[in-house]
């Protein structure tokens, strides 16, 4: 199984964003997650609704990732463009409304 942002956006297509396996995103994801003590990343490998409400504090959360990231360096950078993809993809939905999302 693998895990997703899943985006419905209104008058398109509905958007699938692959994160990770659900293994990486309880794993490797969740852990680093868990080391920041953030709020959201941890739980990203079970159903996370994404709306208005917590939309700021996931892009937050995933910035602090990236970062992180980058300070570990090595085999850390790996997961770089699939940050970077999740964090693109937030950007665009606080650009937007009448979006429903959800990772999961």
């Amino acid at each position: 199984m693998s895990v997703t942002l899943s985006i419905n956006w209104p008058d398109q297509e509905p958007e699938v964003i692959p994160f990770a396996s659900l293994a990486s995103a309880r794993e490797t994801w969740g852990g680093l997650g868990k080391d920041l003590e953030l709020k959201w990343v941890p739980l990203f490998y079970q159903f996370v609704p994404v709306h208005s409400g917590n939309l700021d504090e996931i892009c937050a959360e995933m910035q602090s990732v990236r970062t992180e990231l980058v300070r570990r360096g090595g085999n850390w950078l790996n997961m770089l463009p699939t940050a970077d993809r999740i964090i693109d993809a937030l950007e665009k939905l606080r650009l937007t409304s009448g979006w429903d999302a959800s990772f999961g």
